[in-house]
């Protein structure tokens, strides 16, 4: 009895200290992730301070020679600020150290040193170029416009800028090459992590497996396995039992939803196939236009149910940025493709509209969600309206169509999930309801509202807004 009793007891601790012992690995592994990642996005965001800044100095050269003429010719410019900003971006370039990254507000930032001798080199070629053009330049303006040696110091002047603005230019290539090279090596480091990761992965699910096992034995020598069985499937039973109707709704639109592009695409690649060996006059490409419909279908189909679960777990939360709305908004015209080019769309966007901290992903495919569906309820030869103004502090987007419209009664419930209209076309629409609802809850999750207002058989319009944040969060709330 003894004996039993310290088998079971090496059996089952010895199992729960490997699990454990994988467990905290994985845990380990995961935290060196986020650490590595984190330090990804730093030493990326370094990166391209100093690409930009190493851009800006073509910009001030061509300044600083613009100024250097303005004063030949008589017109007070203060080129010596031009000048500290290049020697002092230059210096930090080349040996780090601090450089302003905001003209007029002197805002600096840290820079690390010049990563490789080559580009330090480059670097103190780009110095040598500017002192000399400085030089050249404080002498060419104590020259008056009547001297007659007057245009040969331009030309001279002139010749030397080229080859500076030539030698900044190669800096800013090796700069941004050594970056892409940085990023490679990184991105094999993650590959190998992820190779990791798998590899513990494995290992939990096998030791889950040995467990499972250990336990099961552990159950039959108890004589319970059989009566804990017939509990649990009772209990499953009754939970499918009670599973609301939403279940059944998701269930029906999604495979009536799979199975209509799936047939399409099988019919379309058969005939595809069909006149493979009937020389070159053949519809083919046809036939592969609509399979590659058919599967940007099925994809939107998968994201949008992964968003809906991530909106209803409360983790779909917006990577915020600052965003151009004109470019999302030309990001979703792009994403519809075809779809849209077939119909006349009405773009009317405010002039000199800021831009917005929002996450840039989320916006654009409430856009090309809001679009897809203005094509698809709209009367067919009708345009689509796209409007954005400023309203206060808010930024309203409108999207509307002519079309069969929303009854009123039904306007209430036209952002639940699964929800569709009831309208006369609506089997021969394709959708599961779930696009209104992630836009619902990207748009809320942004601070703004989203509604719907329909007159039916005329207009039909979707508005949202979207606050105008003048700082980030992050810094607002410190």
């Amino acid at each position: 009895m003894g004996e039993q009793t310290a088998t079971f007891l090496k059996r089952h601790f010895g199992i729960r200290a490997g699990f454990a012992g994988i467990i905290a690995l994985y845990l380990i592994t995961m935290f060196g992730i986020l650490a590595y990642t984190i330090f990804t996005f730093q030493s990326q965001r370094s990166d391209a301070v100093v690409i930009d800044l190493a851009g800006r100095q073509r910009m001030l050269n061509t300044r600083h020679m613009m100024q250097v003429l303005l004063v030949s010719q008589g017109v007070q410019t203060d080129y010596g600020y031009t000048r500290k900003i290049l020697h002092g971006t230059l210096d930090a370039l080349t040996n780090g150290g601090e450089a302003i990254i905001n003209l007029g507000r002197d805002e600096t930032e840290i820079l690390p040193p010049a990563s490789t001798e080559a580009i330090r080199q480059k670097l103190e070629e780009q110095k040598d170029f500017i002192m000399k053009f400085t030089a050249k330049a404080d002498a060419f303006l104590k020259r008056p416009l009547t001297d007659p040696m007057y245009q040969e110091a331009l030309d001279e002047l002139r010749s030397l800028h080229e080859s500076l603005h030539t030698v900044t230019e190669e800096g800013v290539k090796m700069l941004a090459t050594e970056s892409r090279a940085k990023v490679t090596a990184r991105l094999g480091g993650q590959i190998v992590v992820a190779f990791l990761i798998g590899i513990l992965g494995i290992l939990l699910t096998l030791q889950v497996i040995r467990a499972n096992r250990e336990r099961e034995r552990e159950i039959l020598e108890r004589q319970k396995a059989q009566e804990e069985l017939r509990t649990s499937e009772a209990q499953i039973l009754q939970a499918l039992r009670q599973s609301d109707t939403l279940k059944s709704a998701l269930l029906s639109s999604v495979s009536h939803e799979l199975r209509t592009p799936l047939t399409s695409i099988k019919a379309m690649a058969s005939r595809a196939l069909d006149y493979s060996g009937e020389g070159t006059r053949h519809p083919r490409a046809e036939y592969l236009e609509s399979i590659n419909q058919e599967v940007d279908h099925l994809t939107r189909l998968v994201e949008n149910l992964l968003d809906m679960s991530r909106i209803e777990a409360g983790t779909l939360k917006p990577k915020r940025d600052w965003e151009l709305l004109e470019d999302l908004i030309e990001g979703a015209i792009g994403a519809l493709g075809k779809c849209l080019r077939e119909r006349k769309l009405q773009l009317e966007l405010e002039d000199d509209l800021p831009p917005m901290f929002i996450d840039g992903v989320q916006i654009q495919q409430v856009l090309v969600n809001l679009l897809d569906n203005a094509i698809k309820y709209s009367t067919e030869g009708t345009a689509i309206g796209l409007k954005v103004v400023r309203v206060g502090d808010d930024v309203e987007v409108h999207v509307s169509n002519v079309g069969e419209g929303v009854p009123k009664e039904e306007i209430s419930r036209i952002f639940e999930r699964f929800y569709r209209v009831s309208s006369r076309r609506q089997r021969s629409i394709r959708g599961t309801g779930l696009g209104l609802a992630i836009c619902k809850g990207i748009i809320e999750a942004h601070g703004g509202r989203i509604c719907v207002q329909s007159i039916p058989d005329q207009t039909t319009t979707f508005s949202f807004t979207l606050p105008m944040n003048p700082e980030p969060q992050e810094r607002v709330s410190s």
